[in-house]
């Protein structure tokens, strides 16, 4: 069987891994005003996590993402569906729907409500070993993250796929902005070194 998007991934990951029964989890949010319009097409989702059908919750959400109608909450119901899968341990499915809903808030300059930090889907990605599928997303959009570190490893990041694509003196400026502190200095500086030669 042949897979052809990552909706797919999800939706096996998601049949195979999750029982029937879930428990009751508040679902995640931070109480801020919210769009009539948001909470309407968030309705199923927001339902199924209160009764903690985590794997009703997350069809939910696939299909919205499904719904071409809907296109402007596509990126919330990612953003949404990254925190769901992650609850679940499943890392590397959340760390992909997270990845799609930082594609998505790139492509639109406009963060969703639901658009996950990069701090945690750097965390997710040190966690399974993939740090390369964030670089094409912060080679988009680097953003502006107040935490040195974060900030660092996101440059970091852009920097690799910028260097991939060709792009040596915006490669050598990414790599400036690094922090003398950070985990990735060393790393940076082998990059420009690269560069350089």
């Amino acid at each position: 069987m042949r897979l052809r998007s990552p909706l797919s991934l999800l939706a096996l990951g998601l049949s195979l891994c999750i029982a029937p029964v879930a428990f009751a989890q508040d679902a995640p949010a931070e109480q801020v005003e919210v769009d009539p319009k948001w909470t309407e097409a968030f309705t199923e989702y927001t339902e199924e996590m209160a009764s903690g059908q985590k794997a009703r919750a997350a069809d939910a959400l696939i299909a919205l993402i499904e719904d071409e109608g809907r296109t402007a909450y596509h990126g919330d119901a990612y953003g949404l569906l990254s925190e769901l899968l992650e609850g679940l341990d499943l890392p590397y499915a959340a760390l992909i729907a997270g990845t799609k809903s930082l594609e998505i808030a790139a492509d639109t300059e406009e963060p969703g409500q639901a658009t996950p930090d990069a701090a945690r889907l750097i965390q997710l990605a040190d966690r399974v070993g993939d740090t390369a599928i964030l670089e094409p997303v912060f080679a988009k959009n680097v953003g502006n993250n107040d935490d040195p570190e974060m900030r660092s490893r996101i440059v970091y990041l852009a920097g690799r796929e910028i260097f991939r694509q060709g792009e040596y003196g915006l490669t050598l400026a990414l790599m400036k902005m690094i922090d003398k502190d950070s985990s990735v200095y060393a790393d940076g500086k082998m990059l420009e070194a690269i560069v350089l030669n």
